[in-house]
């Protein structure tokens, strides 16, 4: 399940994701900027708590978080920013 919120400098998806809680859903959320490029591009504080609610460490969910929201690829591509995050919570150990 995707749903989606864009709001102005920020995307913002609920992703539900394979996690220890089934019913767990990850916020992702990362502050995009006014660019096109992977500039100032961050992960907002709720993907990264929302992480650590479905299971993971601070240092885990921060470092997935970063990932996601600096990859230049998932700019403007909800479709793919969720099959990445969906990817990188399967691969990734919980703490």
């Amino acid at each position: 399940m995707l749903k989606t919120t864009l709001c102005a400098a920020t995307a913002a998806f609920l992703v539900m994701a394979d996690t220890a809680k089934a019913d767990s859903y990850i916020l992702v959320s990362c502050y995009r900027g006014p660019w096109n490029e992977v500039i100032w591009d961050k992960a907002n504080p709720n993907f990264v708590q929302s992480l650590i609610d479905a299971g993971y460490n601070t240092t885990e969910a921060t470092s997935i978080a970063d990932y996601i929201c600096r990859d230049p690829r998932l700019v403007d591509n909800p479709i793919a920013l969720a099959k990445e995050v969906r990817a990188a919570v399967r691969a990734a150990p919980r703490g």
